[in-house]
């Protein structure tokens, strides 16, 4: 027969053993979700989406507010990925108007799709969050809208 002890510490050693192995578990799983190698692979399907939300001044002034909120800080006031907080993250934010494209199709310059813009909005990547639960879709393809006003207009870099 086993003594009491004995039974208790093997008890808390399979607890210890149990959780080491379920934090590695969580620790590997976080690691690989926010990992930022490669390029930023949307799904085709999301690609293929199109921008139900019509372009209207009431909706790019919506857009241009949400944007100032909610993107400015990194992405910069007119895209430029040199907002206030770029140089905290690495990667440090794209410039969107370089990366979007004015056009709703992706063009020779590696414009996206508004399918594919909204679906980047929606997700999110490391360091980038989603917005899927913050804004509503109306919302998010109004940013979508807006985005393209990015590079359709670039900023006179020359002052």
């Amino acid at each position: 027969m086993t003594s009491p002890t004995r039974k208790s510490l093997g008890k808390t050693w399979f607890f210890i053993v149990s959780l080491g192995l379920a934090l590695a578990g969580v620790t590997v799983s976080v690691v690989l979700r926010n990992r930022r190698d490669g390029p930023w692979e949307v799904p085709a399907a999301a690609k293929a989406m199109q921008n139900p939300v019509r372009v209207t001044s009431e909706g790019n002034v919506t857009a241009k507010n949400l944007y100032e909120d909610n993107c400015a800080r990194c992405h910069g006031d007119h895209g430029d990925g040199d907002g206030p907080d770029a140089n905290l993250y690495k990667p440090k934010p794209a410039s969107l108007a370089g990366a979007i494209g004015g056009s709703n199709r992706p063009s020779v310059g590696g414009g996206m799709t508004d399918g594919e813009i909204f679906w980047k909005i929606t997700e999110g990547r490391r360091p980038m969050p989603g917005f899927k639960k913050q804004l509503t879709d109306e919302q998010r393809w109004q940013l979508v809208n807006f985005l393209r006003t990015l590079s359709e207009h670039p900023q006179d870099t020359t002052k």
